[in-house]
């Protein structure tokens, strides 16, 4: 199961509502929610610090580094092109 959790019910409860036979993956830079209970059920697992730093390694392992870096870097050319007066400084 995978869930962003949030602080806004009914989002914030929804993590607890899967059986406790479903593996649970926490990302995030602190342990939240039923994640700050020890011991952790069976199969789940928390992955503690920065998102982006977190999410590049969790791609490298899976083999979808390059997949990542091209999201990052088409987001990243949108953003740039979106904001105001840059449009400019991007065709020099």
């Amino acid at each position: 199961m995978f869930v962003i959790l949030v602080q806004i019910e009914p989002f914030a409860s929804l993590v607890d509502t899967v059986r406790c036979t479903v593996p649970r993956l926490l990302l995030n830079r602190h342990p939240v929610g039923s994640f700050q209970r020890v011991p952790l059920r069976r199969g789940d697992y928390m992955e503690l610090g920065d998102l982006a730093d977190t999410v590049r390694r969790l791609a490298e392992v899976l083999g979808w580094h390059q997949d990542i870096c091209q999201l990052i870097q088409d987001h990243e050319q949108k953003g740039h092109a979106a904001s105001p007066g840059r449009e400019g400084a991007q065709q020099r």
